[in-house]
């Protein structure tokens, strides 16, 4: 029975908005049971497959999921088959996958089905032709005849191919099919056979109908062919059944047709039958128990089925349009007006005229049970007919395939033909009759969200569903009588509990259960005003069971305190002597360190004390689990005697056997505090001494070292091996203090440490870190524009007699003309004006100004400076001053050289030693920056030069100190800024 699941999912199932495997017709399964109701077979019937579908499907929706999996099966190319992308009956919404759903594997499962029900293989391979003819027809597209006299259409030779394809699969001729397609075949009586041709409006809509009609017929077939499978060999007349019937919900859209009526016309009838079913039920129980029960008042739909179905009703009226005379472009307005006319008072129905805000669109309204819904009339009456022109039936009757023609069998003259909505009615009419004849139960399903996604609620959308389905109507119906009915035994078993409800148990008389019942309500002591004795049973209401409830927790709670008082008392005083039964054992067993006597122990703890563990009054108990640890520490000896025995005496030297001897003596650190023999505790004191020493001999010059250092990466690392290995240093401590301080204040202490155990080099480095930390925090203090110990340009200017603001102007500037005075304050007048005279020595070294021998000038300036203090500042101050806004880069090239020359020889003192290091950090070549800043630090910490260079010294001095001479590099970029 369950094999035909996929199959009918297949090719009825589609992904909707609501629903990614909606089931797009109605069905109703019958589980067939033999004489000893065990399930002898099936038997299904189908309502109104959504034929639509085939041709047109909305956004975000599917096909039928057969032609997706076609499409990915392993066959496709077979069939000429691609990608759903490339199918017109596919493509329109742009939807091709399902989340959750593999196409390629559930295609594997239909093909499986079909071999498990025995339909043979022709078949099967004529089922997927079908198919696939489907989806190639859909690709055929159409022109207008722009050569013939008339307006018809041609097919477009651009799609030419597919309708080939779809000729081949059906089986038909395919010229013939081409011309069926674009004509149609007028039988005029007395005049003959008129063959009209088919505007491309009117074959797309052929192709459509052709496309629609031969899926339905194999839709029909494949369900008539899995009941053949599934009959029992007896038949199925007169067999005991279990229904289930899975139909089509209400449908409200924003656009609904001919199909919607039907199925919320079906749900009209269905509504209809769970009003008589829920309703008259109800009424049915209180007559059987002979209480009064209120009037049932229920809201009756007869109006709205009468409406459509009634002799003269909607679908009536529809077939008499459907049969009349008439174009049939011009039935659909008939139509509305023909209802509009007939319907216009009925108060469940609203006529065309009353439809706001529908342009162009004809419309009507039914007042359902679950909301007013609008109809569009546009298609109603070529749905109705559910006809295809004599011209393509006839070509698919006469298929060459035996399967296909099989679908189209050669019509009769019938008479009047039956339309789709009266054999739908009819079939409905049928399915009534039959629900009527069971005994039904109702499922309601509720889809929690419309995004279709696991873990969401929308109140909103659940509220809807539950009103549209009517549970409203029945829970108020429901709650105006008894909803809550106990027969006498099981109200007795559950309510009886009430005798204790004072505290002491009082039993009820001997006696029927209804007098007994009747005793038990008197026992609470409530004035149950509306609870009504039956015959068989209680009925009352909501507040009736709230006191019931009440009573009843009240009667639970007291009556189980004592029941669980007597429990536990009595399972103690078992519990307890024997508990002193066995803790002797266990003392011994312990006392002996045996192996053998602690489980034994053990074992009879388990049996003696085993049926209590799921008792609260089971505590546990010392000895018991003393001698579960000793036995796993006799165990663990075990192991690791012979470990400790081999690392004890190995070469700790190793780092190997040092990790392997630790990580032993941790796993037998807790063995050795039981003691379990004098051979294992000592291995282990062995195994301990040796490590400790090692341990201290590894870590004791670390800890020297990094205490002398204090270094902050070595002394974490450090740390943390010292605790890995359980080594308590009194450095720890310090080390603890250390690692939190800032940058700057471990550099002081780092500094202070070098000092004190005289690293002078490693002192001087820690100063010069310190220093830098300084210029990083505090540099904007020492720009050389505003150093303050210049003389201000008018204080320097003041010397002029003419060109004062120039002099002022160019003071702290480049300039290639000489200075009037020392940039810096010099009380001797003889280095003062040694100082003019060092700057035109400048000027004519960095090419300034001419001179036949520039490198011998190094010589007189680093002289000048080495003989004076003041002089070497005012030297530092002239170089900074030419190297700001030099626009000769040869020039600014060779006093970054001087700068070199004079640090390498004497410092820029105190007073001026900051204002070089920003001036370096902000104006200084990249190449070369670190080698002068290195050099501004050290030479705050060497003693002035002896004696000046020598012009041929020039070029060692600056390579020695990482800086390219620039007259070695004829630079013209060597010192790029």
């Amino acid at each position: 029975v369950l094999s035909a699941n996929p199959i009918l999912e297949a090719f009825g199932n589609a992904k909707t908005v609501r629903n990614d495997n909606s089931s797009r017709f109605g069905r109703f399964t019958e589980v067939l049971l033999d004489g000893s109701l065990r399930i002898a077979g099936a038997e299904v019937k189908n309502y109104l497959l959504e034929k639509s579908r085939v041709a047109s499907q909305g956004p975000q929706e599917r096909n039928y999921h057969i032609f997706y999996q076609m499409c990915l099966g392993a066959e496709a190319e077979q069939y000429g088959l691609t990608h759903p992308q490339y199918f017109n009956y596919l493509a329109q919404s742009g939807c091709y996958e399902v989340e959750g759903m593999d196409d390629v594997h559930e295609f594997e499962d239909v093909m499986g089905a079909f071999s498990l029900l025995g339909f043979e293989e022709s078949k099967q391979q004529s089922i997927m032709s079908i198919v696939a003819g489907i989806l190639h027809l859909g690709n055929v597209h159409f022109t207008p005849d722009t050569a013939g006299a008339s307006d018809g259409s041609l097919i477009d030779p651009e799609t030419m191919p597919s309708a080939q394809w779809a000729g081949r699969e059906f089986g038909v001729d395919e010229e013939s099919l081409q011309r069926a397609l674009v004509n149609r075949t007028m039988h005029i009586r007395g005049q003959g056979d008129l063959t009209v041709p088919l505007r491309v409006e009117q074959a797309l809509e052929n192709r459509d109908a052709l496309a629609k009609f031969v899926y339905d017929r194999l839709f029909d077939w494949l369900v008539e062919r899995i009941n053949a499978s599934l009959r029992p060999a007896g038949g199925s007349a007169g067999a005991r059944f279990i229904g289930i019937l899975d139909i089509f919900g209400f449908e409200i859209f924003e656009t609904n047709s001919f199909e919607q009526l039907c199925i919320n016309f079906t749900n009209e009838k269905l509504q209809q039958l769970f009003n008589e079913d829920t309703f008259k039920n109800e009424e049915a129980v209180y007559r059987a128990e002979g209480v009064d029960f209120p009037p049932i008042e229920f809201i009756d739909n007869q109006p709205v089925v009468d409406l459509i179905e009634q002799r003269g009703g909607i679908l009536t009226i529809l077939d008499d349009i459907v049969r009349g005379p008439g174009k049939l472009e011009q039935k659909d307005a008939k139509l509305s007006q023909t209802l509009d006319k007939q319907f216009g008072p009925n108060s469940f129905f609203v006529p065309a005229n009353q439809h706001r805000g529908l342009r162009g669109v004809t419309a009507f309204s039914v007042k359902h049970y679950a909301g007013q819904v609008c109809y569009n009339v546009s298609g109603f009456v070529l749905k109705n007919m559910d006809t295809l022109f004599p011209d393509l039936y006839e070509l698919m009757s006469g298929a060459s395939n035996g399967f296909v023609a099989s679908l189209f069998p050669p019509k009769t003259e019938e008479g009047r033909k039956r339309t789709l909505g009266s054999v739908f009615k009819k079939s409905l009419l049928e399915l009534m009759s039959k629900l009527r004849s069971t005994e039904p139960q109702y499922i309601r399903c509720v889809k929690p969200n419309p995004e279709k996604r696991a873990g969401s609620f929308s109140g909103g959308m659940c509220l809807e569903q539950l009103r549209y389905a009517g549970v409203f109507e029945a829970v108020r119906v429901r709650k105006n009588g008894y909803p809550f009915r106990y027969a006498f035994e099981a109200f007795l078993r559950r309510y009886k509990v009430i005798c204790a409800m004072s505290g002491r148990y009082r039993p009820l008389a001997p006696g029927a259960a209804k007098d007994q019942a009747t005793e038990l309500i008197a026992r609470t002591g409530q004035a149950f005003e509306t609870m009504q004795v039956g015959r068989t049973m209680m009925l009352f209401r909501a507040d009736e069971y709230r006191i019931l409830e009440l009573c009843r927790a009240l009667g639970v709670e007291r009556t189980s305190a004592k029941i669980q008082a007597i429990a536990r008392g009595r399972l103690t005083r078992r519990y307890v002597r024997k508990v002193k039964a066995v803790v002797p054992k266990l003392h011994a067993a312990l006392e002996s360190k045996d192996p053998a006597q602690l489980d034994a122990a053990l074992a009879l703890v388990s049996e003696t004390l085993g049926v209590f563990a799921g008792f609260s009054i089971a505590v546990p108990i010392g000895e018991w689990q003393a001698c579960k640890d000793m036995r796993e520490m006799l165990a663990l000896a075990d192991r690791l005697d012979p470990m400790l025995e081999k690392y004890a005496y190995s070469d700790l030297s190793e780092d190997n056997n040092f990790e392997l001897l630790f990580k032993t003596l941790k796993d037998a650190q807790k063995v050795y505090d039981f003691h379990p023999n004098e051979r294992f505790d000592y291995l282990y004191t062995t195994g301990r001494e040796q490590f400790e020493g090692w341990r201290e001999y590894r870590l004791k010059p670390r800890f020297e070292e990094a205490m002398d250092l204090l270094e902050r990466d070595q002394m974490l690392e450090l740390y943390a091996e010292a605790k890995r290995l359980e080594y308590d240093h009194p450095a720890l401590k310090e080390i603890e203090s250390l690692v939190g301080l800032s940058e700057e204040a471990l550099l002081k202490r780092q500094y202070q440490r070098a000092q004190a155990t005289n690293q002078t080099n490693r002192a001087m480095e820690k100063e010069i870190e310190l220093k830098e930390l300084y210029l990083d925090a505090h540099g904007g203090m020492f720009n050389f524009q505003q150093c303050s110990v210049l003389r201000t340009p008018d204080e320097y200017a003041s010397v002029c007699w003419i060109g004062k603001e120039a002099a002022a102007a160019n003071m702290r500037v480049w300039s290639d003309k000489p200075i009037v005075q020392s940039l810096t304050e010099i009380d001797d007048p003889k280095v003062a004006k040694a100082a003019v005279r060092t700057f035109k020595s400048m000027l004519g070294f960095a090419g300034d100004k001419r001179f036949a021998y520039p490198d011998t000038l190094v010589t007189d300036i680093i002289g000048d400076g080495i003989g004076d203090e003041d002089l070497r500042v005012d030297i530092f101050a002239m170089i900074m001053k030419q190297l700001t806004q030099n626009p000769n880069q040869k020039s600014a090239d060779r006093y970054w050289a001087l700068l070199m020359i004079c640090l390498l020889h004497f410092p820029p003192g105190p007073a001026l030693e900051n204002y070089v290091h920003i001036f370096i950090r902000k104006h200084a070549p990249g190449p070369y920056k670190e080698e002068l800043t290195r050099q501004c630090h050290k030479a705050a910490y060497v003693n002035v030069a002896a004696s000046p260079p020598t012009a041929e010294m020039i070029p060692e001095l600056l390579s020695s100190a990482g800086i390219v001479d620039p007259r070695a590099a004829r630079l013209s970029g060597a010192f790029n800024r």
